[in-house]
């Protein structure tokens, strides 16, 4: 979201903006967790972002599973391909340059990192 913001303004005020982005998305993820729960975890597939971002193909046969989709080696080669065409970069901003402390991260985002450590 700073990306686009600084794009589009002189000062995107990176402070002010990652307090806002902080609650806002912890917000959503309250509400979203609370709707899983209302509708059943059955309905849902949860994916290690960790895990995807060192081994794309690595998690997506049991995905495919899970709809009844068709999966084959030729889409482990493409999601292959396409990793080793854009390999993860470095995100080298830490949070006090949004105004944010990462012990007060952690707090805030408590209710989900407990809820999914085994992702972690």
């Amino acid at each position: 979201m700073y990306e686009i913001r600084r794009a589009h303004v002189t000062n995107p005020q990176p402070e002010a903006h990652g307090k806002l982005q902080q609650e806002y998305w912890a917000v959503a993820m309250e509400r979203a967790l609370a709707f899983r729960d209302r509708i059943g975890e059955s309905r849902f597939f949860d994916i290690s972002h960790r895990r995807q971002v060192a081994d794309p193909a690595e998690q997506i046969p049991a995905l495919y599973e899970k709809l009844g989709w068709d999966y084959d080696e030729a889409l482990a080669d493409r999601i292959r391909r396409w990793q080793e065409t854009y390999p993860k970069r470095a995100h080298p901003v830490s949070p006090g340059f949004f105004g944010l402390d990462a012990a007060e991260i952690a707090r805030r985002y408590r209710f989900y990192s407990d809820r999914f450590s085994k992702f972690f």
